[in-house]
């Protein structure tokens, strides 16, 4: 934990002990996901270190050594929600994906400023982006919330170096915007977002750049973003 750049990369087995698999529409498990992709199709190969990192801001037991590689790492923010981010390098992507039985489940924060887990790892992940990257620029995109967008399938033979991270993702991208530019001075540290204190993560609100066109290519379902009936 202390040198990140030398964990080895994740292999499907391994994540697939953390993370929901063989999932089908039946399926009761609620996703949501947030997608980052650069605008010159180039990652730095240390940026997903310093994240990781960075990630010590979080709270005590949510990142565990067990749990991180230098291509992924899955987050437990309780017993039943799991947050996955992942890097793609040779597609210039970072993921933010999470994971539980129900809505509810995927919240976090206090009353005045509760949001999905999703949210608000986007935020500090963007933020730090902005502060440690600013010579690159990033589209935004939501990804799609049906189950079956978001299989890991894993069969008897595969190889135990089969590297999947960043790649079982089969959903459409639903490009984002935000309402409204952020450009003052925020500090996630100082500010309680990597303990999803605050309303650190209102500061940008992202919404659909086509409100109209929210048919998956994949699944043929029109998604839908919100958690809430009332968001």
């Amino acid at each position: 934990y202390l040198f990140p750049f030398l964990l080895p990369p994740a292999t499907s087995r391994e994540v697939a002990q953390h993370w929901p698999r063989e999932l089908r529409a039946s399926s009761p498990m609620v996703f949501r996901g947030h997608r980052f992709q650069a605008q010159n199709g180039f990652l730095p190969p240390g940026l997903f270190p310093a994240l990781l990192a960075r990630c010590r801001h979080l709270r005590r037991g949510v990142l565990d050594s067990s749990r991180m590689y230098n291509n992924c790492a899955i987050l437990r923010f309780s017993t039943k929600m799991k947050v996955i981010v992942r890097i793609n390098l040779e597609a210039a992507l970072l993921d933010v994906v999470a994971a539980a039985p129900t809505a509810e489940e995927i919240f976090l924060g206090g009353a005045k400023g509760q949001a999905s887990a999703v949210i608000w790892m986007a935020h500090v992940i963007k933020m730090f982006l902005r502060q440690s990257y600013p010579q690159l620029q990033f589209d935004e995109a939501f990804l799609c919330p049906s189950p079956e967008c978001h299989r890991q399938p894993i069969e008897e033979d595969d190889d135990d170096d089969d590297l999947c991270c960043g790649s079982y993702y089969c959903g459409r991208e639903f490009p984002v915007k935000p309402v409204k530019v952020f450009r003052g001075e925020h500090s996630c540290e100082a500010d309680g977002c990597w303990n999803q204190l605050g309303l650190g993560h209102k500061l940008e609100t992202m919404v659909l750049q086509d409100d109209s066109d929210r048919i998956c290519t994949n699944c043929n379902k029109s998604a839908r973003f919100a958690l809430r009936s009332c968001d």
